[in-house]
């Protein structure tokens, strides 16, 4: 529930109820589509790109979330995202969610973000 406050995305439904239970706050939260470590695993290791680029193609505009961590995050990144899949990425209408789940937090998410920033670029805000 205190997710909540700051974000709408969630799949914990008794967040969403006990926010509508204790502050009457109807709809305060939704699902994005998005995968999970079966639904990329399935592929097998061979067909990694295959099944992000499945995301891609079953969710073509608005968000969709990747785990992208199963095997190897920052391969996933820096050659499946960042060159394989890059252009479908850019093209997209929509954004895409690059999802680790797994390891420290501050040394993957520093790394995946080098990464992604050199293959896609950015800015500051």
């Amino acid at each position: 529930m205190s997710h909540l406050v700051n974000f709408m995305s969630t799949d914990t439904l008794e967040g969403i109820l006990y926010a509508n239970k204790y502050y009457n706050s109807g709809i305060c939260g939704f699902s994005i589509p998005a995968s999970e470590h079966s639904t990329i695993t399935s592929w097998g290791k061979e067909n990694e790109s295959k099944a992000y680029e499945n995301m891609l193609n079953k969710y073509p505009t608005g968000l969709v979330a990747c785990v992208s961590d199963s095997f190897d995050i920052y391969n996933a990144c820096e050659n499946i995202w960042g060159e394989e899949l890059r252009e479908q990425v850019i093209s997209r209408d929509g954004v895409l969610i690059i999802r680790p789940d797994s390891g420290n937090p501050l040394e993957v998410l520093s790394k995946m973000f080098d990464i992604l920033w050199s293959k896609f670029g950015g800015r500051y805000n």
